[in-house]
């Protein structure tokens, strides 16, 4: 019976879920930037809730970005301290990864625009498509950008497409202020970030397809670098 551990500080909610006996039970704090100070306790109390030593562990999943700087390092540095004190195994993804997979599961939507705010005009974008094995492939790359490029990159999709993540309500507004709105139509999903608990699901994946990651070989995903967009 595999045992999950995942760990989400990408934004301002620290959340972790454990998978144990095919039941995920999940803990989450508001913590702006106070991740350090909770992600520990956190931890500790959900395993003392569900009778598990960290030892029984199969598996640690860690959500590698893009998102805040200094939070997801302290996801990042916990998950590879338990990997190296416990040989526990770890998976990673990406947040929009995340919230792709979320949206086709509670939706079944095959076709979503994950936009997460970066702040200062920026955001992060990234398409993703359902593929042959049922799982929510990234078409083209993660990127960083700004709202007049997004808005020209929109006009290479049509209205199959839907459109998720806490990015979409700044961008309408900023679109609203310039009356340019008519000009993307995509409905818009309420799921607005990523969540340990749907995690769970693509970890169990990842473990059985062997996609483990030694904890030294973990790079967070800042996307700092625009990447070149391909359709």
């Amino acid at each position: 019976m595999n045992t999950i551990l995942s760990i989400d500080t990408s934004f301002n909610v620290c959340s972790v879920s454990l998978l144990k006996n095919n039941k995920i039970n999940t803990i989450y704090k508001k913590t702006k930037n106070n991740h350090a100070k909770f992600i520990l306790f956190i931890i500790n109390k959900i395993l003392l809730d569900n009778n598990l030593k960290i030892d029984k562990l199969n598996v640690i999943a860690i959500n590698i970005g893009p998102g805040n700087f200094t939070s997801l390092r302290i996801g990042i540095n916990v998950s590879q301290s338990l990997s190296l004190a416990l040989n526990i195994p770890i998976v990673v993804m990406s947040s929009m990864l995340i919230v792709a997979e979320e949206v086709y599961k509670k939706y079944k939507k095959k076709k979503v625009l994950i936009l997460i705010n970066a702040k200062f005009d920026k955001f992060y974008f990234a398409s993703y498509i359902l593929d042959k094995y049922k799982k929510m492939s990234l078409l083209g790359n993660e990127i960083i950008i700004s709202s007049k490029e997004l808005l020209n990159i929109l006009s290479l999709y049509d209205n199959s497409w839907v459109a998720a993540g806490n990015g979409w309500k700044i961008f309408f507004n900023i679109l609203k202020d310039f009356n340019l709105n008519k000009k993307v139509n995509f409905k818009k999903i309420n799921i607005y970030l990523p969540s340990s608990k749907n995690m769970i699901y693509i970890a169990l994946n990842l473990f059985k397809l062997g996609k483990l990651l030694l904890p030294e070989n973990i790079v967070p995903n800042y996307l700092f670098t625009k990447i070149p967009y391909t359709k």
